[in-house]
């Protein structure tokens, strides 16, 4: 503190996997001070609790301003919400027009090729955006895979007829291509590129469901 007073605050965390941030305040002497605790942009439904009461005015994409009177062993607990989000590029940004990006937390998500079943082709996929706007994503956390990171697991759609084996142009016809469900899995975007070559993609079309 300006005065000179010490003050260590300790932090526990599995985050970015899990939305739970625990601090613990330690001041050599009770003081009166302000803790700013960051609510990120996308924590929509964010809490905060300190010694077990919570906390209101909590805005995403700011500062929560905690001011009281600290002793050694307060408890401040932020919980974000960690659930798989469905994200919509600027229509401005040509290359990504029409499609989609996955987020859970913080963290963007990617296809590698590689991970899809029966050997799928990125080209040929879409994801399936439902009422649930992304709930309908599965995490599991693979302690083995890439150092460890999360994995999402999702129903999306697959052409029936894969695009390699169309002509370069073609008509369209009265119907759109006919999909079938197909599972998709997603991994961290930063840890792509860590095994063998495979195409990779973040935008990826959608379909409604």
């Amino acid at each position: 503190m300006q005065d000179g007073t010490p003050i260590k605050v300790q932090q526990k965390t599995n985050y970015p996997w899990e939305g739970s941030v625990k601090l613990t305040v330690n001041v050599a002497e009770p003081k009166e001070f302000t803790l700013y605790a960051r609510i990120p942009g996308w924590a929509n439904g964010a809490s905060v609790m300190v010694n077990g009461k919570p906390e209101a005015g909590i805005k995403s994409g700011g500062y929560l301003p905690v001011k009281r009177i600290w002793k050694s062993g307060d408890i401040v607990v932020l919980d974000f919400p960690m659930h798989a989000e469905i994200v919509a590029s600027n229509p401005r940004v040509a290359e990504d027009r029409g499609k989609v990006a996955v987020r859970r937390g913080p963290v963007i998500f990617c296809m590698e090729e590689l991970d899809q079943s029966n050997g799928v082709a990125l080209s040929d996929v879409a994801i399936a955006v439902s009422e649930r706007l992304g709930k309908e994503f599965q995490s599991e956390y693979k302690a083995d895979l890439l150092g460890g990171v999360e994995v999402l697991r999702h129903e999306g759609k697959v052409l029936e007829s894969s695009s390699a084996e169309q002509p370069l142009y073609m008509s369209t016809g009265p119907e759109a291509p006919k999909m079938r469900p197909g599972n998709l899995s997603f991994i961290p975007y930063y840890a792509w590129a860590n095994r063998k070559p495979s195409a990779m993609q973040v935008w990826t079309p959608f379909v409604r469901s």
